[in-house]
């Protein structure tokens, strides 16, 4: 092998599904035996109804920085969007790497496939010319996949040859999932219980998802398999080997079929192109055979028994782990639960990473919310920068590793990562926003769970909530900064002279401490607004504002409280104090006045009450008692000196 093969990207869609995991079991195990690291990109798009879900899927595949990495394997078929599939080609084109692409041939790039075309016209042939069957419904994939459109061909093709009719039946098209089959099958029923409508002999299915599933409805429907009706699959999985009716159909090679991938592209080779036998499985699903070659009834059971165990044993997990994330409003709650579940994970790292701007900007969100436009946020490619929320390797967890996207995988500086290891690159979002990505290290990360995409969401919808707090958290702030400021002078209003004068009045009452309440008022205020216009009367009251703020030094609460009117509140005040703030707001409007270019002179007339509150008063009182003193000082002077002529 060519030292230049040490590490490898390996792009996957569906990595729970049987055959997805099957190929990779024989991916890894070729890495295993000979060094070679696998970083796996993988999604779960389409799996639900949801194109904004898939889009936050797809998005892992933006991430990977193929100058970080030897090689390319790339499962092409597997992801279910034409325009992602073009995409990643072009990529990995771009990128110059030796490739292979598994069961797909694209022009440039080295494959390894079987002849879909020629095994699909075998089952075919076989269940016209062996079966005598002349009335044939089929079951297709997705319009597009390569595989799926090459099987159909050959249905089409055989079909016609011996004067068939491949539309006398129907052609049912499904995403290669169960539920499109049970809903294929029971359109088969309908179609065959029309008066002058002949029931199919036998449905030719283009995987073997499709195959069980249209089965197991027909039996539901008191459909008898084969004898009432012939169905066949393509694939040879677990399922299919051991449901009752056995299935009969195409047995694909998918351990080997990765096996040889990996070790075509370690070749070193500029292009090649192999393609693997497969084998027509006959079995009980056509009436081949009456007895099942699959395991035997002892060893099923015990299977059928570890499979179960296995699974509620990940389902309880998963619900606990659901639960906790329930409760988490904030990052650290998040990575705190998360510490726990990790732990129980057969893997030897861990990683939760979120992008710089993972929760959004609270300015962008209140000023679109004002505009009455859609809030922006990403949902392509990633940040320059990452932050790992979690980060757990071989048994001890690390805090504050920031790095760059492009590095992909955040280990600690003194971590060295074993040749040969695998990691699985997993998307973590919200619909189409997305937050980063989860980095799953290890060989016995259990990738085939049918749960780990429930995981993901869960994920994804926990860290969707922690957002949606933080984000309402700052809204809240910010209308209480509204509800309590003034925006003209940035000192509190007459709410928040309220609300933060209670505890301080409350103890002066408790502890029968002196409270001094300081009234302030801008002198001349009408006659700047008049002559010079509300502008320059902002400014005059801006400069009060600035002068009052500057002066309190000591832990006193300030307030515009109205119009031109401030008031200073103080606890444990003595009447020297009052005299020498007082004083302290003039020296600032004389040194406002010397420096500033404005055409007026500020001045403000001011007076104070100070008295150890009684329970039956308010603060409020003291304010009328300031009030009237501080009338006494404007009284003394002219508002007419304070106009520059």
């Amino acid at each position: 092998m060519p030292d230049s093969i040490r590490s490898v990207a390996v792009i996957v869609s569906g990595i729970n599904q049987e055959y997805q995991s099957s190929v990779l079991s024989g991916i890894r195990q070729y890495a295993a035996e000979h060094g070679v690291t696998l970083c796996h990109f993988a999604d779960m798009g389409g799996c639900i109804s949801s194109p904004a879900q898939d889009r936050g899927e797809f998005n892992i595949y933006r991430l990977i920085n193929y100058s970080a990495f030897d090689g390319v394997i790339l499962m092409s078929n597997t992801v279910p969007s034409d325009a992602e599939r073009s995409r990643i080609i072009s990529e990995v084109r771009r990128a110059g790497l030796p490739a292979v692409v598994i069961d797909a041939n694209v022009p440039g790039l080295s494959s390894l496939c079987i002849d879909n075309y020629a095994a699909m016209a075998q089952v075919t042939e076989h269940v016209i010319t062996e079966h005598g069957c002349s009335r044939i419904a089929y079951v297709s994939g997705p319009a597009g996949n390569p595989e799926s459109d090459d099987r159909l061909r050959a249905f089409r093709d055989t079909v016609s040859a011996h004067g068939l009719d491949p539309l006398s039946c129907g052609i049912y098209e499904t995403d290669f999932l169960s539920e499109d089959a049970e809903q294929a099958a029971l359109q088969i029923l309908r179609s065959a219980a029309q008066p002058g409508v002949s029931a199919p002999q036998a449905v030719i299915c283009a995987n073997d998802v499709t195959a069980v599933a249209v089965m197991h409805t027909l039996s539901e429907a008191g459909c008898r398999i084969p004898e009432d009706i012939i169905v066949t699959g393509f694939d040879g999985t677990y399922a299919g080997r051991n449901y009752a009716p056995e299935l009969s159909g195409i047995l694909r090679p998918f351990f080997e079929t990765g096996y040889r991938a990996c070790e075509m592209l370690t070749q070193g080779r500029q292009e090649q192109h192999l393609v693997l036998d497969t084998v027509l499985h006959r079995a009980q699903s056509c009436g081949c055979s009456k007895a099942g070659t699959a395991d035997s009834g002892r060893s099923f059971k015990a299977e059928c028994y570890r499979n179960q165990d296995a699974f509620f044993a990940d389902a309880r997990q998963t619900d606990r782990m659901n639960c906790a994330l329930a409760e988490c409003d904030t990052p650290g709650q998040l990575a705190l639960h998360l510490r726990e579940f990790v732990r129980d994970l057969p893997c030897d790292s861990f990683y939760v990473c979120l992008g710089s701007d993972w929760a959004g900007d609270t300015d962008a969100l209140l000023s679109a919310a004002s505009a009455g436009m859609k809030e922006q946020y990403r949902t392509e490619g990633y940040p320059e920068r990452m932050t790992a929320l979690i980060a757990y390797e071989n048994g001890r967890f690390f805090e504050g590793i920031d790095f760059p996207s492009r590095k992909m995988l955040p280990e600690p500086a003194d971590s060295a990562p074993e040749p040969g290891r695998c990691c699985y690159f997993l998307p973590l979002h919200f619909r189409d926003r997305a937050f980063g990505y989860c980095v799953i290290c290890g060989n016995a990360v259990p990738i085939s769970s049918p749960l780990l995409f429930s995981r993901m969401i869960a994920l994804g919808n926990a860290l969707e909530h922690v957002r949606k707090v933080r984000a309402t958290n700052a809204v809240v702030t910010r209308l209480e900064r509204l509800y309590i400021l003034d925006p003209l002078s940035g000192i509190y209003n007459r709410n928040g002279f309220a609300r933060e004068t209670r505890a301080g009045y409350l103890r002066a009452i408790r502890e029968q401490l002196p409270v001094m309440v300081m009234f302030a008022d801008l002198d001349g205020l009408k006659q700047i607004n008049d002559q010079y216009g509300h502008r320059a009367g902002d400014t005059a009251i801006r400069a009060v504002g600035l002068a009052v703020r500057s002066v309190c030094k000591h832990g006193e609460i300030y307030a515009r409280f109205g119009g031109d009117e401030f008031l200073i509140f103080a606890v444990n005040a003595t009447e020297e104090y009052g005299r020498t703030l007082a004083a302290a707001i003039g020296e600032e409007l004389r040194c406002f006045n010397l420096q500033s270019d404005q055409p007026f002179t500020l001045s403000a007339s001011i007076g104070f009450h100070i008295e150890v509150p009684q329970p039956r008063t308010s603060v409020f009182q003291m304010v009328s008692v300031a009030d009237q003193k501080m009338y006494d000082d404007k009284k003394k002077k002219s508002t007419s000196k304070y106009l520059r002529r």
